[in-house]
């Protein structure tokens, strides 16, 4: 009888330690993607008048210019543009470059170099699709004087949609700064190859036929709207010759990934531009109501608001009402009166 617990012991006891040699061993799996590396490009080039700054890789080119926003070209067979509200002349232009070879994203960082301030503009591409991330300014003023030559890198972590960027200065940890996922960026303009972009390029604004082509309408029996590719609306009236135009409605704030056009909603003679905008706290999904009872007029301006940090977070929408601004004509309403009537 001893002999026999003995043995159930002993089998008890080889098949623990068997079970944990094997669980030492099981591979661990983890959500963390590393591996991001630096790549350089072969040549860079001015096209277009120096319009066009063009980054050549060896596996496509990509382009970067400023026309009233910053324009990101990226494709290898097809060429597409993609918009993102922030300016170029906040230093001397460069990109770097950051490929995961497991995953197939790249990350970009658009550099503005202002010797003392160094601004990163952030893009990935990922799954076929373009995300702006955001800013990463890097603040040298204070030890600028004390360092003979300034070397920052960058090491990257993604955590699902979470990507975190730590910049080192000349070896040491500098800073962190932590990005989200959110809303690809649409497709702005988009051209069979690059040749293509940087020859129609040279001439913006599209002839009247092509501009007719590139024109999206919205009807209903008291308007006929027209939304153009330069971002001009026009109202017409059907019963009548009175045309309203507004060039200026759909500027974005500076630094949004999206200021598109979601749609454009009428009812009766009401209708409402709903579109994307963001400030420094919010992404912003804006809906401009107009109104035309003799005269096309403001009737609601709302607001929903995605906190950038945090998107799960509740933030309360906000409202406005002629009660709130008074009586503001179609074409008299741009992105500064809009901020200024959120901002109050």
């Amino acid at each position: 009888m001893e002999i026999k617990k003995c043995i159930y012991i002993l089998i008890f006891l080889f098949s623990f330690l068997s079970c944990e040699k094997e669980r030492k061993y099981l591979p661990i799996t983890t959500k963390e993607v590393k591996g991001y590396q630096y790549i350089s490009y072969k040549k860079r080039e001015l096209v277009n008048d120096n319009k066009i700054n063009v980054f050549e890789y060896n596996d496509r080119k990509i382009t970067i210019e400023y026309d009233k926003s910053t324009l990101f070209g990226y494709g290898a067979e097809k060429f597409n543009i993609y918009q993102a509200f922030y300016d170029l002349d906040l230093g001397d232009l460069d990109l770097l470059r950051y490929d995961n070879v497991n995953t197939k994203s790249q990350i970009f960082l658009v550099e503005l170099d202002d010797y003392s301030f160094r601004t990163y503009n952030i893009y990935i591409h990922q799954n076929n699709s373009l995300y702006y991330l955001g800013q990463n300014n890097i603040d040298l003023s204070k030890i600028i004087e004390n360092i003979k030559n300034v070397n920052i890198k960058f090491e990257i972590i993604q955590t699902e949609n979470n990507i975190s960027i730590k910049s080192l200065l000349n070896g040491k940890y500098f800073s962190t700064s932590n990005y989200k996922l959110e809303n690809p960026l649409r497709i702005y303009r988009d051209y069979s190859n690059i040749n293509e972009y940087t020859k129609v390029n040279t001439n913006l604004k599209l002839s009247s036929e092509s501009n007719k082509s590139n024109q999206v309408e919205y009807k209903n029996d008291i308007f006929s709207i027209d939304l153009n590719s330069n971002d001009e609306i026009t109202v017409n009236l059907n019963n009548d010759n009175k045309k309203f135009v507004n060039t200026k409605i759909l500027d974005g704030n500076m630094s949004c990934p999206d200021t598109s056009v979601d749609k454009i909603a009428l009812k009766k003679n009401y209708f409402t531009i709903e579109k994307y905008n963001c400030n420094d706290k919010y992404y912003l999904k804006e809906y401009i109501t107009f109104k035309f009872d003799n005269d096309l007029v403001l009737h609601r301006y709302d607001l929903e608001f995605t906190d950038k940090h945090d998107p799960d977070k509740s933030v309360p929408n906000k409202n406005y009402t002629s009660k709130d601004f008074g009586k503001v004509k179609f074409e008299n309403v741009d992105r500064e009166f809009l901020i200024k009537l959120l901002n109050r």
